[in-house]
């Protein structure tokens, strides 16, 4: 029999699709809660992977070497229909199609869900004067453009003030020419006015966030897409829109201590020095 916090970490896990036990911490629990939190997600997986008949599916990611490894987890069977009987809106409950998911595609929404999770942990953190709604692109009904579809918008509430971000997610796999493709696309979408009929705000951030595994790796491309990025710009007669566009780099496992949202990391094209994210 579930309780509530059990039917919440299904609502969580169908929210953002795939968690790890330590994002199910930040966003529910505490970070130092992590040996509770992996023994209920054994329990809702059944205690095995690869078994889509539990609450939760739980299973490893692609490439990893054997051993005790962290585990991602994502709604089962059970746990649809408990959901399903919940009322919930209509999802992604395909369990038998994760065995299929590449390393890169997991990657990139296991990073996707720390940030928003980062993002609602900082401003749980800072309530009630910090309010936050995310949006991932999961959710959409009907993408904002089919040119543009951000991974994800994050609106904060600072006060009196109102901070938009669009989140993309950036794991090394687009090339030049499709990733300046995405700016031009992104930087006409906010000056047509789309932007703003989609998500009823004027202000935006759009923010890169570059995951790699190593340092160096993380560097060299941040700095690759940021000089892409003003040779957009440039070519669209757009040098003062640098300012929209921020970036940062982190690995998997970095992300929640790199702390996003309240240190400065995040670098403006032709800025030598990282800001806040809230800054300039």
């Amino acid at each position: 029999m579930l309780n509530d916090r059990d039917e919440e970490i299904l609502e969580a896990v169908h929210r953002y699709r795939y968690m790890t036990a330590l994002d199910i911490c930040y966003l529910l629990f505490s970070p130092i809660s992590i040996t509770h939190v992996r023994e209920i997600l054994k329990e809702l997986s059944g205690n095995n992977d690869n078994t889509a008949t539990q609450y939760l599916y739980r299973f490893a990611m692609p490439k990893a070497k054997t051993g005790n490894l962290e585990r991602i987890y994502a709604v089962g069977s059970r746990g649809r229909t408990v959901l399903l009987n919940k009322g919930s809106p209509r999802g992604y409950f395909r369990p038998y199609t994760l065995d299929t998911l590449s390393y890169s595609h997991l990657l990139h929404a296991l990073a996707l869900t720390r940030v928003c999770v980062s993002a609602t942990y900082f401003a749980k953190q800072q309530a009630p004067d910090v309010r936050i709604l995310t949006l991932l692109s999961y959710h959409y009904e009907t993408p904002p453009t089919p040119a543009v579809i951000p991974d994800a918008f994050i609106l904060f509430g600072l006060y009196q003030d109102k901070f938009p971000m669009l989140v993309e997610i950036d794991c090394g796999t687009e090339g030049q020419r499709q990733f300046k493709k995405g700016v031009a696309n992104r930087s006409e979408y906010v000056r047509n006015g789309d932007y703003r009929r989609a998500f009823y705000q004027d202000a935006v951030n759009i923010c890169y966030i570059v995951i790699a595994e190593s340092e160096r790796q993380r560097q060299v491309r941040r700095t690759t897409l940021m000089r892409w990025t003003m040779e957009v710009l440039e070519e669209q007669n757009r040098q003062s829109w640098g300012r929209v566009f921020r970036f940062a780099e982190s690995g998997l496992k970095e992300m929640y201590s790199l702390d996003l949202f309240q240190k400065p990391v995040w670098y403006l094209p032709r800025r030598e020095k990282p800001t806040y994210v809230f800054g300039e």
